[in-house]
């Protein structure tokens, strides 16, 4: 049956305004919808054998991540001035901090330069008050063996004041920090005798004050008749006469 030959009559098909704003708006926001959904799925899809890190962007699996988007290796953290460092170095602390390269990070926490007289090398330091020999011990500053520039001598010395070590078993050795010029022998008394000295014998020894040492390494009252002045005396059984010689008793 044709339609239109039957006089009847129908309005054309229009699309209301409001459907249509709707319609469009539509689109519009879901063209924004995948724009704004697209951008940020490249973002946190890592590739593979990669993980996110909290702060965004990737690592590899099993490093650390870092702020600003770095990352370093298994085995060492990140510090503050972008650089990865060995979780096993010195200047790495206990509570996680660092200290700054010429420097190692003590059990407290603070940092001790490796310049310093306490550095023995590594992780290892002395206390305070202390500081570190070559063989990596620990050595009281106050102790004899340690000059006032901080080095020390070996043990079995003191250190005298011109930086030189001087063996304990020396004949100028007095005890404690004393010690005699060179030249000088220390006495039992703690004084110093010079080793030219009639009362100091050839083996380092020396007698009291009013004796001479003879060749024997015996001493010799300066009151005997045998003393004839300076160094000179005579042997057992002769006595001295006033020009020096010696006459037989």
């Amino acid at each position: 049956m044709n339609l239109l030959a039957s006089g009847q009559s129908f309005k054309p098909i229009t699309i209301s305004a409001n459907r249509a704003l709707r319609a469009l708006y539509f689109l519009v926001f879901a063209c924004i919808a995948i724009l704004a959904v697209e951008p940020s799925a490249a973002q946190v899809a890592c590739e593979p054998g990669w993980g996110s890190c909290p702060g965004g962007g990737c690592a590899p699996l099993g490093s650390v991540c870092c702020s600003g988007g770095q990352h370093c290796p298994y085995g060492t953290m990140c510090t503050t001035n972008g650089k990865c460092l060995a979780t096993s170095s010195p200047m790495v602390c206990p509570n996680g901090g660092h200290c700054d390269p010429g420097y190692i990070c003590m059990n407290d926490g603070r940092c001790l330069p490796t310049s310093s007289k306490r550095y023995c090398g590594g992780k290892s330091y002395c206390g305070q008050g202390q500081i570190c020999t070559n063989d990596g011990r620990c050595l009281k500053a106050t102790s004899i063996r340690v000059c006032s520039n901080g080095d020390y001598c070996a043990s079995g010395h003191i250190c005298m004041s011109n930086g030189q070590c001087l063996p304990t078993s020396s004949k100028r050795y007095c005890g404690g920090r004393g010690y005699c010029k060179s030249g000088e022998i220390c006495t039992s008394a703690g004084r110093c005798l010079k080793a030219a000295s009639a009362r100091v014998c050839s083996n380092g020894n020396y007698c009291d004050p009013g004796q001479i040492c003879m060749n024997n390494g015996r001493c010799l009252s300066t009151s005997s008749r045998r003393y004839c002045g300076g160094r000179s005396y005579c042997q057992a059984g002769s006595t001295c006469t006033t020009d020096g010689k010696c006459v037989v008793q």
